[in-house]
């Protein structure tokens, strides 16, 4: 009798354990239909990418660039984690990120974070989140700037609004406009190397208007446009990704 009912009571161990394995799989087990993930293209989005290309070339080397960073990276809470206040008040900078922050390059002290604001920050939702991340900032005394999200930026006007987070002895800025006071006797724009990180360009013949101007996007595949000069002095803007990407515009008529 005893043996019956311990035979009985582990079938229905057993059938429990496999009903319950099947409606509520472990989360450690999966197949690889039940990951609906693949690789993103870029960290960055077109418009973000843009932007950090002008803002590597407004830095240099005297500030490194870190993109996405949580604020949870950036600050401490001050209460005990163990505590329902404190776990709140950390859930709550671990799921809120900068677009991008600017370090010290030897100590990585965090000097400044830079937020890139769109259409979409026009929202209720995320002008509440832009609220608390300005309210940290402005806390914790650590300088936050918002600039506003364009197909192009100005390399001057990035160094502009950076320059109060720049070290004050640094003698040789490797970012600073190429002095355009050279007189030239042709009548057309002087096109000479200027403040352009060459490392974009795979064909190193191209040559670069020095002026610190807006650059476009691609329209085909988003990145970066430079001017070239062509063989009969003409100017057209070319991808930066050539030759993998063949784009070509010709300039706005002035």
């Amino acid at each position: 009798m005893w043996l019956l009912l311990i035979v009985i009571l582990v079938l229905f161990v057993g059938i429990f354990y496999v009903g319950r394995q099947r409606f509520y799989p472990s989360a450690d087990r999966h197949d690889a239909a039940d990951l609906l993930y693949e690789k993103a293209y870029s960290l960055l989005s077109p418009t973000e990418l843009s932007f950090y290309e002008v803002l590597r070339q407004a830095v240099g080397d005297s500030r490194l660039i870190f993109a996405k960073v949580r604020l949870a990276d950036i600050f401490a809470v001050t209460v005990d984690l163990e505590t329902r206040e404190g776990i709140a008040a950390f859930n709550r900078i671990a799921k809120t990120h900068v677009d991008f922050v600017l370090c010290d390059p030897e100590s990585l002290e965090v000097v400044a974070a830079i937020e890139l604001d769109d259409d979409g920050h026009g929202l209720d939702g995320i002008l509440k989140q832009d609220d608390f991340i300005s309210e940290v900032f402005a806390t914790v005394g650590l300088p936050l700037v918002r600039i506003a999200a364009r197909k192009s930026y100005a390399l001057a006007d990035v160094a502009e609004l950076l320059a109060d987070f720049m070290p004050s002895d640094d003698d040789v800025d490797s970012a600073a406009p190429v002095d355009e006071t050279d007189e030239t006797d042709d009548a057309e724009e002087k096109f000479q190397f200027g403040a352009v990180d060459l490392s974009l360009v795979r064909d190193k013949s191209f040559r670069f208007s020095a002026k610190p101007e807006a650059k476009p996007l691609c329209p085909r595949c988003g990145k970066l446009m430079v001017s070239q000069v062509k063989d009969d002095g003409s100017a057209v803007w070319c991808c930066c990704d050539f030759p993998a990407c063949p784009t070509e515009i010709d300039p706005p008529r002035e």
